[in-house]
């Protein structure tokens, strides 16, 4: 058995034409700064995308078709400031509960644009307000004689006897608002 060993040498030589600035140092220090910051409003943030997507999954259903989720129906209705709102269904899930409206503008001379949800509990010594996680409107803006849902979601209550949910819808840039009363989840 015969075994043979080369030895090779080989002479790298690097040519630098340009050095760095010390500027590009703190320009990629900055920007991993920033990038850390982004990263961290992800995460913090991560949970309510969850919501606001199934919100948004909810919304593109149909709210008189069967459906694979396991609805509960609601019934209760609001007509004030020229639209009707009608709650439909309650979606228990993870943890949240997810309301499927619908709501009607009446007015023929201005669109209706949501703004934000408010939840409140009532009934007990106190209201409590519930966070909203998140509400998502079918449409950006209601032109008049025209409907659509709105899915509103929030972390599922613990309820005490006798206590009930307040939903209120508030206009973006507007006054008009509509409140639910006394929804029975």
């Amino acid at each position: 058995l015969n075994s043979y060993t080369t030895d090779m040498v080989k002479d790298v030589i690097l040519a630098l034409r340009a050095r760095a600035s010390q500027e590009s140092a703190a320009a990629l220090k900055g920007i991993i700064g920033q990038l850390r910051g982004q990263l961290d409003e992800c995460k913090a943030t991560s949970g309510d995308a969850g919501a606001q997507k199934l919100a948004a999954l909810f919304v593109s259903q149909s709210v008189d078709q069967p459906q694979a989720f396991d609805r509960h129906p609601l019934h209760a209705a609001e007509r004030q400031n020229r639209l009707l709102v009608e709650a439909r269904w309650a979606y228990r899930l993870l943890g949240l509960t997810y309301i499927v409206l619908t709501v009607e503008n009446r007015d023929p001379d201005r669109p209706w644009v949501l703004d934000r949800a408010e939840v409140k509990l009532t009934g007990a010594a106190e209201n409590t307000e519930v966070q909203v996680k998140s509400a998502v409107a079918e449409f950006p803006s209601l032109q008049s004689d025209t409907s659509e849902r709105v899915v509103v979601s929030f972390p599922t209550p613990a309820l005490s006897r006798g206590q009930k949910v307040t939903l209120t819808l508030l206009e973006k840039d507007g006054g008009r608002r509509v409140a639910l009363e006394h929804l029975d989840l």
